[in-house]
């Protein structure tokens, strides 16, 4: 009866344990860290205060999709000298391909953040364009639309 009793016995003692080295680390994080403070004997230059800013409205997610669409269909004629028009020589089929841009936007400068480029699974597709897309410079941006807008858009070429 004693060895069947051991183990759980030891299990509860271990979780005993535990619950008492968590409460005794979280019970001190309450209190201020300790910092030094050196004094270099000279008086401290007054802080002035920021002035507030100004809260831009932010964009609609409707407003970020037409900006976003527009400033890629900017970059169409780069896509299309750079990936697509190589291709095609190479291999003419399929004529068209479409691709999934997955694209994020920085809140206040409206610059590109993060993209990704991805063939539309179902449709006729061009891995060897979607590839060159990927490695094309990010330098297409949007009028800062007030917070990290992220949108996703489908663009065909050619």
């Amino acid at each position: 009866m004693t060895s069947r009793l051991a183990v759980p016995g030891a299990i509860l003692l271990g979780c005993i344990v535990i619950a008492v080295a968590v409460y005794l680390g979280l019970s001190g994080r309450g209190a201020e860290p300790e910092v030094e403070i050196r004094s270099s004997g000279q008086p401290a230059a007054e802080a002035t205060p920021e002035p507030p800013r100004e809260v831009a409205p932010k964009a609609s997610q409707f407003e970020v999709d037409a900006a976003a669409r527009a400033a890629l269909e900017k970059t169409r004629p780069l896509m299309l000298e750079k990936c697509w028009g190589p291709a095609v020589k190479e291999n003419p089929e399929p004529g068209t391909s479409e691709y999934r841009f997955d694209v994020s936007f920085d809140e206040k400068t409206g610059k590109v953040n993060a993209r990704g480029v991805s063939e539309v699974r179902g449709k006729p597709s061009r891995p060897d364009v979607a590839r060159c897309l990927r490695e094309l410079p990010m330098e297409y941006e949007i009028a800062p639309p007030g917070y990290n807008a992220r949108v996703e858009l489908r663009f065909t070429l050619p």
